[in-house]
């Protein structure tokens, strides 16, 4: 069996109690690092939805002075929600258990 590690800083956890959730951090000083990470890519990707949004409607109107560097603007900001949603998703996945990711199911098929 391995001993499953920390997804903060990768020390190995301590031993499970034998009632209760299995601990997923080693430590409250990793798992309020976490949250403050979570938190803080939550709060980046609602800007750069703003942004995208902002630069989207200065595409769309077209009346800008600088209209040749919306379309650059708005890609941009279009990559960085992607990557913002990524990184949420990637620390979300380190707090999981590997063990508990749920199958995916059969599609029932119709005669």
């Amino acid at each position: 069996m391995s001993v499953k590690q920390c997804p903060e800083c990768g020390s190995p956890l301590p031993s499970a109690k034998t009632t209760g959730r299995p601990p997923t951090y080693c430590t409250p000083t990793c798992r309020r690092a976490a949250e403050f990470a979570l938190r803080r890519a939550q709060v980046l990707l609602t800007r750069a939805q703003r942004a995208e949004q902002d630069a989207a409607l200065a595409v769309a109107i077209g009346g800008s002075y600088r209209a040749a560097d919306d379309g650059d603007r708005l890609t941009f900001w279009r990559s960085e929600v992607q990557r913002l949603r990524d990184e949420i998703r990637a620390l979300l996945a380190g707090a999981g258990d590997e063990d508990e990711t749920p199958a995916a199911a059969p599609t029932p098929q119709r005669a």
